[in-house]
């Protein structure tokens, strides 16, 4: 079965929610040496590419508001440029930034 716009919208939001609770008062280093944390914002950025790319046309043009294409996009950078399911030290300096 496949969900709805608005269910790829939540798992986008949820994501986006654990990502910024989980970095909050976290520093640069502290981000390199968790191996864990790294994990974490990799499966979450890959979550919000996942749903962004899957979120229905008809949603995309009434929600103008949101840059789909970066979303999109960023998931891209973390999948193809890092491997799916890359954590490695040289990967972290690129996730704390998008994070």
């Amino acid at each position: 079965m496949s969900l709805s716009g608005a269910e790829y919208l939540r798992h986008i939001l949820d994501e986006v929610d654990y990502l910024t609770e989980h970095s909050r008062g976290v520093t640069h280093d502290q981000f390199l040496q968790d191996e864990t944390l790294r994990r974490a914002f990799v499966r979450s950025l890959e979550i919000i590419g996942e749903a962004a790319k899957k979120v229905l046309l008809e949603l995309a043009k009434r929600i103008r508001d949101i840059e789909w294409r970066a979303i999109e996009e960023l998931f891209l950078m973390v999948t193809a440029s890092f491997g799916i399911r890359s954590t490695r030290s040289s990967t972290a300096p690129v996730l704390w930034r998008a994070s």
